[in-house]
């Protein structure tokens, strides 16, 4: 015949067991869950994010165009970051002369964007150096 106390410890081991497989169950249940919507959940919070962009490319192209000159600045940037609007600013530096561009957009998370500045002025020289920076706010 069986004790009172070897029964109570099979009843106490069996509780044990029932909540360690809950426990797994719902371990389980909530993984499937996170991974089955884990895009969402990182769009939700990159909402939250500000925008951080690189500068992948630039390329400055000086034309004459009907007997003027113009700069054309091409640039194709990158957003690595969340959405929102920026400011990409150029500057170009020739002996004294300065010509400064902005342009503001909105740029969504992993957007790839091309924008080009065009700068056209009497006192711009073809032939003569041409320094330029990009700066984005």
């Amino acid at each position: 015949m069986e004790s009172n106390s070897d029964f109570s410890e099979r009843i106490i081991f069996s509780l044990i067991d029932v909540e360690i497989l809950l426990i797994l169950i719902l371990t389980v249940t909530i993984s499937v869950v996170l991974l089955s919507c884990k895009n969402r959940i990182l769009n939700f919070f990159q909402a939250f994010r500000s925008p951080n962009v690189d500068v992948i490319s630039q390329h400055l192209r000086p034309i004459m165009e009907r007997s003027h000159p113009v700069m054309y600045v091409d640039i194709r940037l990158c957003n690595h970051g969340g959405p929102g609007a920026i400011t990409v600013w150029i500057e170009l530096l020739q002996g004294k002369n300065a010509w400064k561009r902005s342009l503001r957009f909105h740029l969504e998370p992993k957007q790839i964007q091309d924008i080009t500045f065009r700068i056209s002025d009497d006192d711009l020289l073809i032939t003569d150096k041409v320094d330029y920076r990009i700066s984005i706010e």
